[in-house]
């Protein structure tokens, strides 16, 4: 999964090295993220035997350490869906973004699709 661009997180600004670093930016001035674990999100078995697809945008920042804080849904094609992609997300583990040297939070976005094909 690719890790997309979101703008400011709840309000909060791009201000200092603990402030939020948008992905972007940080792919033009730094070094971005990368993954090293990443859980599957389950798929709610009411939607999958309803014969249900959707997907999930999860904004969430990474922090310094590379765990996932502040996760939230920005949008969703079900609400069903919601929770699971939560949960997979809140799981993920980053080797932590850097500008110069310096582990810095950064903010993305995630889609997450949910298809019958791809149950879990």
């Amino acid at each position: 999964m690719a890790l997309l661009l979101v703008g400011t997180f709840r309000g909060e600004e791009t201000k200092s090295a603990s402030a939020l670093i948008k992905f972007d930016d940080l792919k033009a001035h730094g070094t971005p993220p990368k993954i090293l674990k990443q859980a599957h999100p389950r798929y709610p078995s009411s939607l999958s035997r309803n014969g249900t697809s959707g997907s999930v945008v999860v904004a969430f920042v990474i922090d310094t350490q590379g765990d996932v804080a502040k996760a939230e849904v920005v949008r969703s094609t079900n609400p069903g869906f919601n929770q699971s992609a939560l949960d997979a997300v809140k799981q993920w583990k980053f080797k932590p973004g850097e500008i110069k040297g310096v582990k810095v939070n950064t903010l993305v976005t995630q889609r997450l699709d949910f298809n019958l094909q791809d149950r879990r």
